[in-house]
């Protein structure tokens, strides 16, 4: 047995390129691939390929008959890798005791290392791959803004001329890793925070839209930045349309992954205030607050007595509590007036979205953006949840996350964010290369 890989070192979300050649027609070959995480937690993927008449497996072409994933995927051996000891964690993380839910801790930017193993299950013949997924490719330099804006700058090597700004969502902090694949893509890309993090409120309160809108200018006055588009996801898809409704004829484009079409309040991740009696106001403009839309009072009731399925292994949904404000008399007087903008914009929603339902939202928000410009596209994931990140990456297991106490009312319970780990896999490919398209057509001209 003899193995060649093509993609031994390249950008997280590359697919598994190579063959196994000398085997055995009709030879069940095993791959295993195993991360290990900076806790120490061994991830491990598997896929059963057969040989084909000539004694070669082509994973661009062979399906996986069994292990964590199934079919033609050459993503499966990295999206598909789940923690050894999720047997014996579960009832842990279930009981309270695991916070964070079983996620793979490594840094936000480092490599994914893989070691993968390719055995002859007839044989025991095995040969070892160490296959590299990086995140931050060796062609992006990364630096830090100057205030006061907060947050990461990545440039690439070759700048394609284009620059976008990335938001992250109610997690706070910075969203770094679709702007560092950006930036492997000759985009000049700025992963802007705007809260939680060091030198921003600890709350989102109010945020002043003149900060966004210097970290516009900043980029835009980048030497060799001649468009410039935008990127918000779940609760900065917010601010995102508010940017391009405020400055039309200085972003060139917009995508909003898993957006809202409406204002929603505050966020305040450490005063313990449940998010759905919160008052206050998210966004503020010249000094005015941009009221957010409110819940339904046996909603917000029912949030307080705290219902059992927080302590249920798929947590609570949100999906039809946000559906239910969505739709009540009123609500329209927080939608963001998309069409205002005129430009092209993207909305990619998950169909199976239990934290709120992101697909009506997209779809709200494309309606909208197509009556002032039909190159607005819409794309809805199936078996999708909130969760569409980027390619490549390890699926978190399960679809929860716990919280330990407070934003989401919820004491040591769990918040439900649907789909399933193979519709995140194949959300993220198809996401990923829509959004690419979408900006170089409307961005690299």
């Amino acid at each position: 047995m003899r193995v060649e890989l093509t993609s031994s070192d390249a950008p997280v979300g590359t697919p598994l390129g190579g063959r196994v050649f000398d085997c055995a027609p009709g030879a069940l070959i095993e791959a295993t691939s195993t991360l290990h995480d900076e806790g120490g937690e061994a991830w491990t993927a598997r896929g059963v390929f057969t040989s084909d008449r000539s004694g070669v497996v082509d994973f661009a072409v062979a399906a996986s008959l069994s292990g964590t994933f199934s079919g033609v995927d050459q993503d499966g051996l990295f999206w598909s890798a789940q923690p050894n000891s999720a047997d014996t964690r579960l009832p842990d993380m279930l009981a309270g005791r695991v916070d964070g839910g079983l996620v793979p801790t490594v840094a936000p930017l480092a490599a994914l290392v893989f070691e993968v193993a390719f055995r002859d299950t007839t044989t025991g013949n095995t040969e070892i791959r160490k296959v590299v997924r990086r995140r931050l490719a060796q062609n992006v330099r990364k630096s830090v803004l100057p205030a006061p804006l907060c947050g990461l700058l990545f440039e690439p090597e070759t700048p394609n001329g284009a620059g976008v700004i990335v938001l992250g969502g109610s997690e706070g902090g910075v969203f770094p890793g679709r702007a560092a694949l950006l930036a492997a893509e000759g985009f000049t890309t700025l992963a802007l925070a705007y809260f939680a993090h060091p030198g921003r409120p600890d709350a989102a309160v109010e945020l002043p839209m003149a900060y966004f809108g210097r970290a516009l200018e900043w980029l835009s006055a980048r030497e060799g930045i001649s468009h410039t588009g935008i990127i918000g996801v779940s609760r900065g898809s917010e601010e995102a349309q508010l940017m391009v409704i405020n400055a039309p004829n200085r972003i060139d484009c917009l995508i909003a992954w898993v957006p809202s079409h409406l204002i929603h309040r505050a966020i305040d991740l450490e005063a313990g205030q449940d998010f759905m009696t919160e008052t206050r106001a998210m966004w503020s403009q010249d000094g005015h607050a941009l009221e957010g839309i409110a819940f339904c009072a046996a909603d917000v009731y029912d949030n307080r007595v705290q219902r059992a399925d927080f302590q249920t292994p798929g947590g609570r949904r949100y999906r039809e509590t946000f559906a239910r404000a969505w739709q009540q008399t009123g609500a329209e007087a927080f939608r963001i007036p998309i069409e205002r903008y005129g430009g092209p914009v993207l909305a990619v929603g998950g169909a199976d979205d239990a934290l709120w339902p992101s697909d009506v939202g997209a779809e709200r928000v494309i309606d909208a953006a197509r009556s002032r410009n039909e190159a607005s596209d819409l794309l809805i994931c199936p078996s999708a949840g909130h969760l569409i990140g980027t390619p490549g990456e390890p699926r978190p297991y399960p679809y929860v996350m716990h919280w330990g106490g407070g934003y989401m009312g919820i004491d040591n319970g769990f918040c439900a964010y649907g789909g399933t780990p193979e519709g995140a896999a194949i959300a993220a490919r198809t996401s990923w290369k829509a959004a690419l398209d979408f900006l170089h057509e409307h961005l690299c001209r």
